[in-house]
């Protein structure tokens, strides 16, 4: 989900590099205050490529992310394949408070009030109305098009507002809004495989009674290279967590296409497996090797310094910090779903509770930093809409989340037994196994139907 510091940067290292090729919106900044007149500069990126007139419009929903070309030039992602098939446009417009879409360049708390999905559904309303007229396409059908919150955003963009979007495709959309997923961990232990799963059981275990004394806290700080020394509580919940996200990453991203699928369940626990008489060492290969991926030269170890770089309210120069803190933001405030370790049945930390990251986002945006998920607004998995089609993993970890059946007519679900989250998102790859063949048959199916309506 949201504002997760491994997946964000790993993310932002794969999709995002600098882009010449941006267009810019005018963006109301509050859609619901008509008295304001303040905007924003919002980005976007479009491909006009295979389109003709009157071929649809697929409408790639931007997520908690920067946006960047690729989304639209053909390199990644299906959609492109939809768009050479149907002489179709490609539009993505960025998330607001996200990449280069930031109102008036700031983080405050202030500005972050505007930072919510009725907002972020009204940008992409109001957008479209601007892109038909300027573009010429209001002969266009719209499919949005959104993977994991932005499959969300996508889904409820069609429920919100069906007199703009024809339809949606939401791949691994976490319908199901809660405080805390605990099924997330009980999931990665059962895609690890008990084996695999034990060791990290038992690793985990060696390492909270390390935390326990000085001496073992100096001695992890050695061997996992820590950005802080460990001292309160709380830093011992951070570092746990810091070590949990590896794997946890590894488990939901296992042999999708997306250009890491050498870093899969099964080289994970080989590693782990050929150090078992030594899993503390052996797991630090495997985490500085991680940090290495991301760029990073330690690991997050003190909880302090942690909120001190989120409380931080500048965009420029900072790095994905400002990503993270938007992130944080909407997860703290609107969408929950934070992964803990409040489960026996899970190979992880019980001390990585709902409690610890209620404190997180209080320490971060103060005392009303936190809020429980509202769940009513969009109808959690009995969404009450028409023409969406919901993918969903069963290794993804979230799947769960997600609509797997529905009873109602007007919506399609197709289950990918084997794949992890946001499998079906790229592009046809001759090594596709027949679950992702069978999906992509599925969407072009589905996105027929629309069109012959």
């Amino acid at each position: 989900m949201t504002s997760n510091t491994i997946i964000v940067a790993i993310l932002i290292s794969f999709l995002v590099s600098k882009s010449n090729s941006a267009l810019w919106f005018e963006q109301a900044y509050d859609h619901f205050n008509s008295s304001s007149n303040t905007t924003f500069q919002q980005r976007y990126f479009i491909n006009d490529t295979h389109f003709k007139p009157g071929g649809p419009v697929f409408y790639l929903i931007g997520l908690e992310l920067p946006l960047d070309e690729d989304y639209v030039s053909g390199k990644k992602l299906i959609v492109n394949e939809y768009a050479e098939r149907y002489n179709g446009y490609i539009v993505a417009l960025e998330h607001r408070f996200f990449g280069e879409s930031v109102p008036f360049n700031h983080l405050s708390l202030e500005n972050l009030e505007h930072l919510n999905t009725k907002q972020a559904l009204a940008d992409f309303a109001n957008f479209k109305v601007y892109f038909d007229k300027q573009y010429n396409t209001t002969g266009s059908k719209w499919i949005s098009f959104g993977l994991s919150y932005s499959g969300n955003l996508s889904a409820w963009l069609r429920l919100k507002y069906p007199h703009l979007i024809d339809a949606a495709i939401a791949s691994s959309a976490p319908l199901q809004q809660v405080d805390q997923y605990p099924e997330h961990f009980e999931i990665v232990g059962q895609v690890l495989g008990k084996k695999c799963a034990r060791i990290i059981s038992n690793l985990t275990r060696s390492m909270e009674t390390m935390l326990e004394t000085k001496e073992g806290c100096h001695k992890i700080k050695q061997i996992y290279k820590t950005c802080d020394p460990i001292e309160s509580e709380e830093d011992k919940t951070a570092f746990l967590y810091s070590l949990s996200y590896p794997v946890q990453q590894i488990v939901q991203y296992n042999n999708v296409p997306n250009g890491f699928s050498a870093v899969n369940v099964n080289s994970l626990c080989k590693v782990l497996k050929a150090g078992k008489n030594d899993p503390i060492s052996s797991f630090a290969f495997i985490n500085s090797g991680y940090n290495q991926l991301l760029g990073n030269n330690c690991t997050i170890s003190n909880h302090n310094s942690y909120v001190k770089q989120l409380k931080i309210e500048t965009v420029e120069n900072r790095g994905f910090w400002p990503t993270l803190r938007a992130g944080y933001y909407l997860q703290c405030l609107e969408m929950g779903t934070f992964t803990t370790g409040e489960s026996k049945n899970q190979p992880f930390s019980r001390k990585i509770s709902l409690k610890y990251f209620i404190k997180r986002c209080k320490d971060i945006f103060g005392e009303n930093g936190y809020r429980v998920p509202n769940t009513e607004e969009y109808g959690s998995k009995d969404i009450e809409s028409t023409n969406i089609l919901f993918t969903n993993g069963l290794a993804d970890p979230y799947h769960k989340l997600g609509l797997l059946s529905t009873n109602n007519p007007k919506i399609e679900v197709f289950i990918l037994n084997n794949t992890g989250h946001c499998a079906d998102i790229y592009k046809d790859h001759e090594n596709d196994n027949p679950e992702l063949v069978s999906a992509h048959k599925v969407q072009f199916e589905f996105i027929s139907k629309i069109l012959n309506k």
